[in-house]
């Protein structure tokens, strides 16, 4: 009597004597074969789909914030002003030594918001978003207003500014760098 195995064989491909023994010997082959191919089908399937392109969101974002912005320096909101700028930020005003890090940034703030004659205006002439998604900056002008220390005075100073954003991991924007260049010559603001 055959066993159920080459009764299999023999309806198959007919051969009795010598298939068995393949058979077992290709099934352990192709099995793994068979398996690998199906893993690598399915983790083709399942990669992650292509990042959401948040450019123009990033842009309205940066834009809105600078207008937000302009309203907490009129204010003279000292901690909602510091509260954009990035833990490591730096700010570069003219004629002055940068603050760097929030904590002399916010020095910073402090004297000016505590100036009776302080004034700071600014308006975004341009913002862009890097395509990473991380970086991002503001080009504008800005108009300041401030008591000149010697005479005591209001005196205003004009110019343009660069800023560049970093996105945090929470998805806000903050300010990594703050530059602003006067257009007025030294000692010559009004």
């Amino acid at each position: 009597m055959k066993s159920r195995r080459n009764s299999i064989a023999e309806t198959r491909h007919g051969n009795d004597v010598y298939f068995p023994y393949m058979a077992d010997t290709l099934g352990h082959i192709y099995a793994p074969v068979v398996l690998l191919v199906a893993v690598l089908f399915a983790g083709i399937s399942c990669a992650p789909p292509a990042p959401r392109d948040t450019h123009d969101a990033d842009v309205r974002s940066i834009t809105e914030g600078e207008a937000l912005w302009v309203r907490d320096w009129s204010t003279r909101d000292t901690e909602a002003i510091v509260a954009r700028y990035a833990d490591e930020a730096e700010m570069m005003p003219p004629n002055s030594a940068p603050a760097n890090g929030r904590e002399a940034i916010r020095e910073m703030v402090k004297q000016y918001v505590r100036d009776g004659n302080f004034a700071f205006n600014f308006e975004a002439k341009a913002v862009e978003v890097a395509r990473s998604g991380d970086y991002g900056y503001v080009r504008g002008l800005y108009i300041l207003t401030m008591t000149d220390t010697a005479t005591k005075r209001p005196v205003t100073d004009r110019g343009s500014y660069l800023r560049i954003y970093r996105k945090q991991l929470t998805g806000a924007w903050k300010v990594s760098r703050e530059m602003r260049a006067s257009i007025l010559p030294v000692g010559a603001q009004q």
